[in-house]
């Protein structure tokens, strides 16, 4: 069996769970490909006799607006295995069936949807969990990687995962509202007297959204609000608002800066 793993990542959650699951689905000599969505749209159609999953975070209780295009774009094959993995702080809201939904509007199928917890990473909100509970959660999320790679190897289908009536609606106003404002959210960043331009947040930014104007780093209106910027900055000198001013910052403790750069390279049987 061949799999593809396709993933977006801003901190590296995404990142570390599609590792996980790479090495479970490999222990059966199988190959297993981990591709970056910032490497862009495959020119050419996955073979059906591929398994073909999408792991990414959920933002707003909804999928990030360049993993929605990306799923709209992916050429695969109607008789492919999809099915995507979302990870999360909390609850997955309607993240997986937005998805479903997608690729039914394709004449697709998402076999199986997962959630994932990993440790919280939107620091707009708080700060990073401590190293504890991250510890506790990480570990709790390779157990569930396990077990969604054993799904997968049997090619279950399975409807995907979704939070309760209340909180699906709730997440619709707020997805609403976090997609709407997105454009302009950018603004809200800035690099402090910290910053000694590295340049790494224009590295790191997955639609290359920062640049180097007149000495200072400065945003457009492309953010997906990854915070990859923010969280990865090694000086911390990158703020939204004054709100993560005096928050610890998170990026996963497993994935490196390195790997976060190099995100046009595909590695198989990670």
């Amino acid at each position: 069996m061949r799999y593809k793993l396709y993933y977006f990542t801003g901190t590296g959650n995404s990142l570390k769970v599609a590792h996980d699951l790479a090495a479970q689905l490999a222990k059966d000599n199988a190959e297993v490909n981990v591709l970056p969505l910032a490497a862009g749209i495959p020119e050419q159609r996955n073979s059906p006799e591929e398994a073909i999953g999408i792991v990414f975070p959920v933002y707003a209780w909804g999928m990030p607006l360049l993993v929605r295009d990306f799923v709209r774009q992916l050429p695969l094959s109607p008789q492919s295995y999809i099915f995507a993995v979302a990870t999360c702080a909390g609850s997955v809201g309607c993240t997986l069936s937005e998805t479903a939904q997608i690729l039914k509007q394709r004449g697709l199928e998402l076999a199986c949807g997962f959630a994932v917890l990993q440790p919280n990473n939107y620091i707009i909100f708080s700060g990073a969990d401590s190293s504890e509970k991250q510890k506790q959660i990480i570990g709790q999320g390779e157990l569930c990687s396990a077990w969604i790679a054993e799904q997968i190897r049997k090619k279950r289908r399975l409807s995907p995962e979704k939070s309760g009536i209340l909180t699906n609606i709730l997440g619709r106003i707020v997805r609403w509202g976090f997609r709407a404002t997105l454009s302009r959210q950018a603004k809200n960043f800035r690099a402090d007297e910290k910053c000694d331009l590295c340049q790494i947040c224009i590295r790191i930014c997955p639609v290359g959204n920062i640049s180097l104007k007149e000495g200072k780093i400065t945003w457009g209106a492309s953010c997906e609000q990854c915070l990859a910027c923010l969280q990865w900055c090694p000086a911390e000198a990158i703020q939204f608002k004054r709100l993560t001013e005096k928050r610890e910052r998170y990026h996963h403790p497993e994935i490196g800066l390195a790997e976060m750069l190099d995100k046009k390279r595909g590695e198989s049987n990670a």
